[in-house]
C-alpha cells in the first residue's frame, strides 16, 4: 500500500486468463485513487472499474467480455458484449447491433420521435425506416405497424388485418379491412363496425357513446354513455354502473369474483374479490390487495407501506412522503431463519444497506440512492463523491473500514490488523502481529518494526531519515 499527498495505490495477487485460456497469478495495482474520491480504479483480475466522479464511469468484466461505459448517468450508456453493442441517450436517442454472434445482425437506430430505423437481413417485411413527421413507418411499437406522410396530413395504423387512416389525422378518419368500415369527423360525430366483433358510434366525443364489442360471446358487451350523467358497462362477465360521472357507481367483475361500491371516486371507495381487496378512504386511509401485491396508504401521501412475494422472497417497503424516508426489507418466504436483507434511505443524509450474509454498509449523505435504489452504476459513481463519511463491515470475517471527509480519515480494522491514517500522509497508525507502523508528515517522525517485538527489525523516522534501532 502506498499513499502520497494526492493518491493512494495499493497492489496484490490477480489470477488472470493467459493467451492460451489458462489461469495465471501474477502483481497487479489492484486499487488506486487521486484527488480523494474523484479518481479511482480496481481490478481484481476480472472485473475492472474505472471513473472519474461525477461524470463517467466504465466497468469491464473480462470473463464474460462484457463493457460498460455510463456519462452523468443516466444521460448516456454504452453496453457492449459479444453478441451486442447499444448505446442511448437518455433514451431518447438509440442505436443497437444484435445478433453478432450469428453474424445476422439487426440493427435498430431511434431518435424519439424523429428518426426511427430497423434492419432485419433477409426480412424486407421486418425492415423499416422514417423521418418523422415527413415520411416513414414504424412497427411494433403500440401497433403492428404505423406509417406517416407530412403528419398530420397522413397517418395510418395498422394492428391485424384492420388499418385505420387519418387525412389529416385526427380530425378525418376511415376504418378499412375484412368485413371492417366506418369513417368519423372527430369530435363531432363518427361509426365504425367489424362485422362479428364490434360497433362503435360517438356523437360531440366524448360526451355520448356506444360501443358493443365481443359480439361473439352468448351475451356481447355494450358500453354507453352520456358524460357526465352516466355511464354503463354490461355484459356476459360484467356489469359496471356510474352516476354523475365518475364519482358514484357500483361494479361487478364475475371472472374475479370482485364487486365494488363508488361513493365519492376516487377518493372513497371499497372493493371485495377472491383476490383483490380495496378499502379507500382518500387521503386519510387506503388498503388494497391487487396481483399479490398489499399497500397501505395513512395520510397520503405522508405514509406508504407494501409488501408483496417474489418466488421465494417476501419484500416490505416502507415509505414516508414517497422518499424522506424509505425502507425496503427482503426476507425468505420457505425459510424464517434466515436473515433479513434490507436497505434504508432517510433522504438526504443517511442509507444503510444490510445483505442479509454479513456486509453491511452505511453512509451520510446520501442524495441519489433513494431514486435509484437498485442502480449499482449511480450508486459507484455518485456516492463516493457525496458520501462525507462511509463505513463498511463484514460481521462474518470482522473486517471493516470507515472513512471521513472523502477519506481524509480512514479506519480499517481485520482480526489481525488496525490502521488509521489522515490523509494525504499526515498520520498513519499501522498494527498488526508482524508488523507496527507509526508515521507523521510523511516521514517527519515515525516508528516502524517489521517482525515481531523478539526478532524483528526496528526504524525511527525522523526529519524523513531512517534510523536502525
Amino acid at each position: 500500500m502506498d499513499w502520497s499527498p494526492l493518491w493512494f495505490k495499493e497492489t496484490g495477487t490477480v489470477v488472470e486468463e493467459n493467451e492460451e485460456g489458462e489461469k495465471v497469478e501474477r502483481e497487479a495495482v489492484t486499487h488506486w485513487k487521486a484527488l480523494g474520491p474523484i479518481f479511482e480504479e480496481t481490478y481484481d483480475g476480472v472485473n475492472d472499474m474505472a471513473t472519474m466522479r461525477p461524470f463517467w464511469i466504465e466497468k469491464h468484466n473480462y470473463e464474460k467480455q462484457t463493457y460498460q461505459y455510463d456519462f452523468v448517468p443516466p444521460f448516456f450508456v454504452h453496453y457492449r458484449d459479444p453478441n451486442l453493442v447499444r448505446w442511448e441517450i437518455y433514451t431518447f436517442i438509440q442505436r443497437r447491433r444484435t445478433g453478432l454472434l450469428h453474424e445476422n445482425v439487426i440493427e435498430t437506430f431511434l431518435i424519439v420521435p424523429f428518426v426511427w430505423f430497423h434492419y432485419e437481413p433477409g426480412r424486407p417485411d421486418k425492415s423499416y425506416y422514417g423521418l418523422f413527421p415527413i415520411y416513414g413507418e414504424f412497427q411494433e411499437f403500440m401497433f403492428d405497424k404505423t406509417t406517416w406522410a407530412l403528419w398530420p396530413l397522413y397517418w395510418t395504423i395498422t394492428t391485424g388485418d384492420t388499418t385505420r387512416m387519418g387525412t389529416p389525422w385526427p380530425f378525418i378518419q376511415t376504418l378499412h379491412g375484412p368485413g371492417t368500415g366506418g369513417a368519423l369527423v372527430w369530435p363531432i360525430m363518427g361509426h365504425w363496425w367489424q362485422e362479428g366483433k364490434m360497433d362503435y358510434q360517438f356523437l360531440f366525443w366524448p360526451f355520448i357513446y356506444r360501443k358493443v364489442d365481443q359480439l361473439d360471446r352468448p351475451i356481447p358487451r355494450v358500453r354507453e354513455g352520456f358524460l357526465p350523467f352516466w355511464a354503463t358497462e354490461h355484459g356476459e362477465f360484467v356489469d359496471d354502473v356510474t352516476i354523475i360521472w365518475p364519482f358514484f357507481g357500483w361494479k361487478e367483475d364475475r371472472t374475479k369474483g370482485y364487486t365494488e361500491e363508488r361513493y365519492f371516486y376516487p377518493f372513497f371507495m371499497q372493493g371485495r374479490g377472491d383476490n383483490e381487496y380495496t378499502n379507500r378512504w382518500a387521503p386519510f386511509y387506503t388498503h388494497s390487495i391487487k396481483t399479490g401485491v398489499d399497500k397501505t396508504w395513512y395520510m397520503w401521501p405522508a405514509y406508504k407501506f407494501r409488501t408483496q412475494r417474489e418466488k421465494d422472497l417476501i419484500i416490505d417497503r416502507t415509505q414516508f412522503f414517497y422518499f424522506v424516508y424509505w425502507n425496503e426489507t427482503q426476507r425468505s418466504a420457505t425459510n424464517p431463519n434466515l436473515a433479513e436483507a434490507y436497505e434504508t434511505h432517510v433522504w438526504p443524509w443517511i442509507s444503510e444497506y444490510d445483505n442479509g450474509a454479513g456486509l453491511k454498509q452505511a453512509q451520510l449523505l446520501s442524495i441519489f440512492e433513494v431514486f435509484y435504489p437498485h442502480s449499482q452504476t449511480v450508486r459507484d459513481l455518485y456516492t463516493p463523491m457525496l458520501a462525507f463519511w462511509r463505513c463498511q463491515w463484514n460481521t462474518n470475517t470482522g473486517e471493516s473500514k470507515q472513512s471521513f471527509l472523502w477519506d481524509f480519515m480512514v479506519e480499517e480494522k481485520t482480526p489481525d490488523n488496525t490502521r488509521f491514517e489522515i490523509n494525504p500522509y499526515i498520520f498513519v497508525h499501522d498494527v498488526g502481529e508482524d508488523r507496527a507502523q507509526f508515521q507523521l508528515g510523511g516521514g517527519l517522525l515515525g516508528y516502524k518494526r517489521e517482525g515481531t517485538y523478539e526478532d524483528g527489525k526496528e526504524t525511527l523516522q525522523l526529519l524523513w531519515f531512517d534510523i536502525e534501532l
